[in-house]
């Protein structure tokens, strides 16, 4: 940015600044106001803000005398920060990827699993992150990952068993497996990490909690005791909310959401309207976050890949998406599938994968 897009004399950054709209943006520190003259489009990239844990306003009331801190701020706690003095008791609000981080950074810093409480409104199924990892010494488990994936698709009979089918292949990971998860937010994680909050014992699932006090927490379905001096730990802070699905261009903006398909900006009239992925359809939403919302992200992610039509015998129906997104791709590779895999400047020949 600062060697090409800034010296270019064309763009200009303006960073810790709000965005006011009506072409104003104010400075977070100093509130000053800039006017900019828009001479053709706004660019919108508002739509997928996440609400972070430390400027969100938490969702439950919290009583006087209640220690409540975002993850961040617990590295200060053994410094003296962060409200004072080092806890006995850690109760983890959420059950996000935000609250997993932050237990296995407690655990990491020292504080017994015995010492922490979470709260679990949702067991969620995890992504094992070496099926995530870039590089020719991960290309088995990346690249072999999405064989397994695709035939897991075109073998499963139904939501739950899909996602058993993809558990056994190592694609995807859950915490208890005495549960089945109802929760998917594509969030990723190592195997060692999910052996670590397999420690945490004292799991509560009574729902969301909707009061803290400094002696008990109220939550959707029961009231739980804590000791005196607990440090609740808000992990509730959601990374992108769900919204209502909005039209990319909209006269003189346009609304960026994550995408499948190309964008054409063309001469201003006409758009090639990608298909949304975002709040509306992605890993936000995806039917509240559960397992069969997942669908109609990989339906249209692999739909040139040999989609099954709904009524197919081997396409498998995601309950609660009818029409468009309820087929879910059928794809094989065979023997035949991957021969060569091309590095840049040399081709490289690998194994042909048979999907297991």
């Amino acid at each position: 940015m600062n060697d090409r897009l800034l010296a270019s004399g064309r763009v200009a950054y303006h960073p810790m600044c709000n965005w006011l709209g009506d072409g104003e943006f104010d400075s977070i520190l100093s509130a000053e106001r800039t006017r900019v003259t828009v001479r053709r489009k706004v660019v919108d990239a508002s739509y997928l803000s996440p609400s972070v844990p430390s400027t969100h306003v938490p969702r439950f009331a919290v009583e006087p005398g209640v220690r409540l801190v975002p993850p961040n701020a617990l590295p200060e706690l053994w410094s003296g920060g962060a409200q004072g003095r080092v806890p006995g008791k850690v109760v983890i609000v959420g059950a996000g990827k935000t609250a997993m981080d932050a237990i296995v950074w407690l655990i990491h810093a020292g504080t017994s699993p015995e010492a922490i409480q979470w709260v679990m409104p949702r067991d969620s199924w995890l992504i094992n992150r070496i099926t995530t990892q870039p590089g020719p010494e991960f290309f088995k488990e990346a690249i072999g990952g999405q064989a397994d994936q695709m035939e897991a698709f075109a073998q499963a009979t139904s939501t739950e068993d899909l996602f058993l089918r993809l558990e056994a292949c190592g694609n995807l990971l859950r915490i208890d497996r005495d549960r089945m998860p109802t929760m998917f937010h594509l969030a990723t994680i190592s195997p060692g990490e999910v052996d670590l909050l397999r420690g945490i014992r004292n799991v509560i699932r009574l729902g969301r909690v909707q009061r803290l006090s400094a002696d008990h927490m109220q939550l959707d379905d029961g009231r739980v005791a804590v000791e005196p001096d607990t440090l609740f730990v808000d992990c509730t802070a959601s990374a992108v909310e769900p919204r209502p699905l909005q039209p990319i261009f909209q006269g003189d903006r346009i609304v960026l959401p994550a995408c499948a398909g190309r964008l054409s900006a063309g001469d201003g009239r006409e758009h090639a309207q990608p298909v949304p992925l975002g709040p509306g359809q992605g890993p936000a939403a995806m039917g509240a976050g559960q397992p069969a919302g997942w669908f109609r992200q990989a339906d249209v992610g692999r739909r040139p890949s040999g989609r099954r039509k709904a009524g197919h015998p081997g396409a498998l129906q995601a309950a609660g998406h009818g029409g468009h997104g309820a087929a879910v791709p059928a794809c094989r590779i065979g023997a035949a599938g991957l021969r060569r895999w091309k590095m840049p400047g040399r081709n490289r020949r690998v194994p042909a994968m048979q999907a297991a």
